[in-house]
């Protein structure tokens, strides 16, 4: 007679719900639509990072022309309104690689989304600590509405 108490289906989503909502990252509704008008003369830069397992919990700063604007913090999207001009985009990391900045020139009215990824096993100390490598990426905006969609808006902080 088959064990009527134990589901492995049932068992695997309650598991699955349990993480999501200790995380602090169930599935996000769509970016609202009610967010500011990018201010006349002015462009605006999204950042965000994608929450997933076995990322760090690290919130690296994130800069414009080395003044930092924000931290990129797992699950979250943040803007800042920026005048139009030339920005280096870096992210705060331990590893050192190549390509981890990102250069843009940004006209009035602009949208730029930036995605701040990271190799979370880059540097690791003796198997007890894990410090991630960030990369500041553009993504096809296809993909950047969907992962911004899957994040919540936060101020940068």
């Amino acid at each position: 007679m088959p064990n009527r108490r134990f589901r492995p289906g049932r068992l695997r989503r309650a598991a699955v719900a349990v993480v999501l909502l200790v995380a602090g990252c169930a599935p996000a509704a769509a970016p609202p639509a009610t967010v500011a008008p990018i201010p006349a003369g002015e462009a605006r830069i999204w950042f965000y990072r994608v929450f997933f397992p076995g990322d760090t919990i690290d919130t690296p700063a994130i800069a414009l022309n080395g003044q930092t604007v924000g931290r990129a913090i797992p699950g979250q999207r943040f803007y800042r309104d920026v005048p139009p001009g030339f920005y280096h985009v870096t992210v705060e990391t331990v590893g050192r690689d190549t390509g981890q900045a990102q250069n843009v020139s940004l006209a009035p009215g602009q949208n730029q989304v930036f995605a701040i990824q990271s190799s979370p096993n880059w540097v690791r100390f003796g198997g007890r600590f894990q410090h991630g490598t960030y990369y500041v990426r553009t993504v096809p905006d296809r993909i950047a509405a969907q992962q911004l969609a899957a994040t919540r808006l936060g101020t940068g902080y």
